[in-house]
């Protein structure tokens, strides 16, 4: 009776081992997969200043950090927000953020139309763009 405990704590043992294993590989492929997808956007961003340069863009600045107060039950909290892209074109103030892939660079994307919004709500540019780098589209965005 004894030698089938042994056999089965081995058993639950090994089973656990594999599952163990799988769930740390499966956490670093994903961790690998979003290194990649941060290099790459990175890279992106890079070259969108480039094509900003080209659409007319001036005094283009990256990744410039503005604050806003808000009051939750009372209590202000300041929050900060870092467009991709700051600059003018044509005398107007424009913020421009900086998409890639297949459904980030659409306004049906919810989380990309909630920052647009916020960044509108909150800086209230003369224009507004949303870059698709993956197409090297600019798109005028108003609310």
């Amino acid at each position: 009776m004894n030698e089938y405990w042994l056999y089965g704590i081995i058993i639950l043992l090994v089973v656990l081992s594999f599952y163990l294993f799988r769930l740390v590989f499966n956490q670093y492929r994903l961790n690998q997969r979003q290194k990649k997808r941060m290099k790459l956007g990175k890279k992106l961003e890079a070259k969108a200043q480039k094509v900003l340069s080209r659409k007319g863009f001036k005094n283009i600045r990256y990744q410039k950090q503005y604050n806003y107060k808000l009051i939750e039950d009372g209590s202000q909290k300041v929050i900060k927000i870092i467009p991709d892209f700051t600059a003018t074109r044509h005398g107007k103030f424009c913020v421009i953020e900086v998409k890639t892939g297949q459904s980030a660079p659409s306004v049906y994307n919810e989380s990309t139309r909630r920052q647009l919004l916020e960044y509108n709500f909150v800086l209230k540019p003369d224009r507004l763009y949303l870059l698709d780098m993956g197409r090297q589209q600019l798109k005028e965005i108003r609310f």
